[in-house]
């Protein structure tokens, strides 16, 4: 399958060939891939066995003339840019060289709204506690008190990947509450990352779920009663306080900054080991993996590449790349299916995120892309005023494409 596969392994001809043309002259302007100690625009931080690697890509994403990526990359603090990626090794394919980069300082850690990209542990954990259950599986219609309609953990986890539906989270929201999602995470090693609240609803923070009932028929077969979560406290995070001005709940102006400091943080390397773990879980220690079956596994990757019409949504509304930035952001239609984008997206308070795992089966490519940044011209929150039509996605799509062509040049090196 698609996501167990190993790549031929990309020898180090491809290396050495970077390495020589580099060599040469710096007036050669025609080496597109090699490191320029010179050259201006962000620059990657690795392991210190991948340093040549991260001199190439850095240049070879500086060097891009798409003009919404050379904006976003001249001002990365001021777009609170982030951006990890992982490649398959070129010395042992069965593992990954990790890259990053972020606007802020090394060692610290600045923090970003992660939005609807808190559905992707959501699905993973209603699949785990699931399993502490009998009779009870991710078919069988649960309903919440209040609701007057069942839904099954499966079609709530395509909805969350096919529209990213806030209502469909909520719902697992319910089932596992804060404190399971915040145990699961420090058991994970996901220690930078923590949940607080549901999505766009007005009971958002409310820390006492409501009780679940499955059924069989018409018949209950198991319930889950309402629990009470224990307090959420406020993060000790730099940028944590953003803008100069806010829009507040009754819709009124209010000077100073947005305090985000009881909201949902989630991490941006704990969200590509989410995805790493999901979809190589061989390659980590079983105390490290998700407590579910290969079964749930299988239908979790293959339900995040899907797009809204295969799921049977209206495509005059929910378009192929409706949660799909990376790559295909800038296209309503995806034109190259062999390009497979597993992922999840994230757009609120001038947010965007997209982590994802993107496989071209026609060039027999795959790794692994986290990126987020803050698009929020008149640094005001909550007014609903962000430039994600005309930069942020334009940009984000610009930047998945530069990285397919990345790891297509060292393949034809």
């Amino acid at each position: 399958m698609l996501f167990t596969k190993n790549l031929n392994l990309i020898g180090t001809a491809a290396i050495l060939l970077l390495l020589v043309s580099c060599s040469k002259s710096n007036s050669q302007s025609n080496c597109s891939s090699c490191p320029d100690s010179n050259s201006s625009g962000i620059q990657f931080q690795s392991l210190s066995e991948h340093t040549i690697n991260a001199e190439a890509l850095s240049k070879w994403i500086s060097d891009s003339e798409n003009n919404t990526i050379q904006e976003i990359i001249s001002q990365p603090e001021k777009f609170e840019l982030q951006i990890r990626y992982s490649r398959r090794s070129t010395m042992d394919d069965t593992e990954f060289e990790d890259y990053h980069f972020s606007y802020a300082p090394k060692d610290e850690k600045h923090y970003f709204y992660p939005a609807s990209t808190v559905k992707l542990p959501a699905t993973i954990f209603a699949l785990e506690k699931l399993n502490e259950f009998e009779n009870v599986n991710r078919n069988t219609p649960f309903l919440v008190q209040g609701d007057t309609l069942p839904i099954s953990v499966s079609r709530s986890i395509e909805q969350i990947f096919a529209v990213s539906d806030n209502k469909a989270n909520n719902l697992l929201f319910e089932l596992l509450g804060t404190d399971y999602y915040n145990r699961r995470f420090i058991e994970l090693g996901f220690e930078n990352s923590r949940i607080s609240h549901r999505l766009s609803t007005a009971n958002s923070a409310e820390q006492t779920t409501l009780p679940i009932y499955f059924f069989e028929n018409t018949d209950t077969i198991f319930s889950i009663a309402s629990q009470t979560n224990a307090p959420i406290r406020k993060l000790d995070l730099l940028g944590v306080e953003k803008g100069i001005s806010y829009i507040d709940d009754n819709g009124e102006r209010k000077e100073g900054s947005f305090d985000f400091s009881l909201k949902n943080w989630y991490d941006l390397k704990d969200q590509m080991q989410t995805i790493k773990r999901l979809i190589h879980s061989e390659l980590y220690e079983e105390n490290m993996r998700f407590k579910i079956n290969d079964e749930q596994r299988v239908f979790l990757i293959e339900t995040m590449a899907k797009t809204p019409k295969d799921l049977g949504y209206d495509q005059s509304t929910y378009f192929d790349s409706y949660v799909k930035f990376l790559v295909f952001g800038d296209q309503k239609q995806i034109n190259k299916p062999f390009i497979k984008i597993h992922n999840k997206v994230g757009l609120a308070y001038g947010t965007l995120t997209d982590t994802a795992y993107i496989v071209d089966e026609e060039n027999d490519i795959d790794f692994f892309l986290s990126v987020t940044l803050l698009v929020n011209k008149n640094e005001q929150f909550n007014d609903g005023l962000y430039e994600y039509d005309e930069l942020g996605i334009p940009f984000m799509a610009a930047l998945g494409k530069r990285f397919l062509g990345f790891e297509k040049n060292l393949k034809q090196n």
